[in-house]
Formats: structure tokens, C-alpha cells, sequence
């Protein structure tokens, strides 16, 4: 039933994901990549290095699992076309649920990607303040909505064991009940991801954050190049990029680097299924049981 579940909801995110990548397609003129080769090749370089330090970088906060890692690239493959395609971050819910499912544990699946988003978030903050506004570059209007995102997930992650603590007490001072227990079980779960979270953090924290700093440098340095090869104004691209990045915006060179993007993972996961290891199968069937 498990397998089922998971192979329905694949296949109908994908199918979303495919109609919403055809439509912006068909809506976007790629005129300035065609009659450019030097833009073609930039955003090709960008989407090659920022996905390699962001698999890198995932696979890295998940090493405690000991996901196999034919089978982490596959999923990293197929979900993050999703994330970058569906709006408003629709795509993060899908990639809490695929991660959950094989590593066999919903909360840590969560908390996981919610780790990955504030990294990635604090790097991007980072990089606007030290390397963008020196240069005379206005902080485009999305940044105050990424600071709230920060903000919002260091409260959670300083408040949850009070938080924790203190239900655990009422909880179990409380009369027993169906509804008390499932409560207790959801909350002994987010103790336990917390935990797991924890150890990262403390582990691995400055070394995911080091690498997603890295990342959004080269991605900032690719369109700030096709920028200056195009004549455009830097600051005004970079507010589109960001805001198109956030809320599904398709903006063209934003739609080029997600079809770039989507074709380099398609290939990718189609390499990894040929050379599909015995670890791996072996995985896949104790989940699928």
C-alpha cells in the first residue's frame, strides 16, 4: 500500500511539474541563448556546479542515514525539478515526503529539508550583503521575505524542546485518550528529529553552509556575466531572478537555467538507473515493503 501511495503521488507531481515546464516553454523566447553560444555555455558551467554543491551538500546532511548514494542521486535527480518548477516552494513538500519515505522517517525528512532551506536561505542573505551591496546594487525586496523565512525557522529550531518539554508534561498529566496519545507520538518524533538535527548542526552546519555560500556566488556570478553580455541592469535582473526563484516567476534566463537544469538531472537519472547497484535494490525493496 506504502509503494502504491508513494508511486501515485510521483506520478501525478510529475505530471504537474511536466505541463508547468511546457507551458513556460512555449511562453519564453530563448532568442538570446540561441544567438549567444558564450550565454549558452555560462548557464550551462552554473547549472553543472551549483547542482553538484547542492547534491553534495544534501547528501551531506543525510549521511547519518546511510541513504545509498546511487539511490540519493536518483531522487536528487527527480526531485529537484520539481522544487524549482512548482510555485511557492511547493516542491520543498514534495522533497520532505520522497526523503521520508526512503529514509523511513516523515519528521527527519522534514527536518532535513527545513535545515537545507535555511542554509541555503542564510547563504543567499550572505551573499547579497557582502558581495552584492558594495556594489552599488540596491537589496532586492525579496531579501525582507528571506529574513523573515530565517527568522521563523531559528525560532522553531531554539523554541522546539521547550516546546516539546512543556506538551509532554500537560500531555501525560492529562486523562489517557486516543487523541492524547497520537499526540504524544507525533511530539516523541519531533523530539527524536530534533535531535538528529541537532547533531548536524553541531557536525556539519558551517561545512553546508560554506558550500551553499559557494553555490549561490557562482549562481549570482552566472547571471551577473549574461547581464553584462546582454547590456542589462544587474539589479533589476537579480530582483527577477530571486522573486521568479521564490514564487515561480519565469523570467527567460531563469526558465533557461531550470530546462538546462532539468535536462542535465533527467540524463543523470537516467545513468544512474543503468547503473543501478545491488545496495541500492536491496534498499528500495525494504521500503517498498
Amino acid at each position: 500500500m506504502k509503494q502504491k501511495t508513494y508511486k501515485l503521488v510521483n506520478i501525478l507531481v510529475l505530471l504537474l511539474t511536466v505541463l508547468l515546464l511546457s507551458r513556460a516553454l512555449l511562453h519564453q523566447d530563448f532568442s538570446f541563448v540561441l544567438h549567444n553560444p558564450l550565454v549558452c555555455l555560462i548557464m550551462i558551467v552554473t547549472v553543472i556546479l551549483v547542482h553538484g554543491i547542492k547534491a553534495f551538500r544534501l547528501y551531506l546532511e543525510l549521511l547519518d542515514r546511510k541513504l545509498p548514494f546511487g539511490l540519493f542521486l536518483r531522487q536528487y535527480c527527480k526531485i529537484t525539478p520539481v522544487s524549482m518548477i512548482l510555485p511557492l516552494k511547493a516542491g520543498d513538500l514534495f522533497r520532505c515526503y520522497c526523503y521520508g519515505y526512503y529514509i523511513g522517517d516523515w519528521m527527519y525528512g522534514i527536518a532535513v529539508i527545513l535545515l537545507d532551506r535555511f542554509v541555503d536561505t542564510a547563504a543567499l542573505m550572505t551573499v547579497l550583503i557582502l558581495f552584492v551591496l558594495p556594489l552599488g546594487n540596491a537589496m532586492p525586496a525579496i531579501s525582507f521575505v528571506l529574513l523573515a523565512v530565517l527568522f521563523a525557522l531559528s525560532f522553531i529550531y531554539f523554541a522546539l524542546p521547550g516546546l516539546c518539554q512543556y506538551w509532554n508534561r500537560y500531555l501525560i498529566a492529562g486523562r489517557g485518550s486516543t487523541r492524547k496519545l497520537f499526540a504524544l507520538t507525533v511530539l516523541a518524533r519531533l523530539e527524536a528529529a530534533y535531535r538528529d538535527i541537532h547533531r548536524v548542526v553541531q557536525g556539519k552546519f558551517l561545512l553546508s553552509y560554506m558550500l551553499s555560500v559557494a553555490a549561490w556566488l557562482i549562481e549570482i556570478g552566472g547571471l551577473a556575466l549574461t547581464v553584462s553580455l546582454l547590456r542589462a541592469d544587474l539589479g533589476a535582473a537579480m530582483s527577477a531572478y530571486l522573486l521568479g526563484a521564490m514564487w515561480g516567476g519565469k523570467i527567460a534566463y531563469l526558465s533557461g537555467i531550470i530546462l538546462f537544469g532539468t535536462v542535465l538531472l533527467l540524463l543523470l537519472y537516467l545513468v544512474t538507473l543503468l547503473f543501478v547497484g545491488r545496495k541500492e535494490r536491496e534498499h528500495e525493496a525494504y521500503r517498498n515493503l
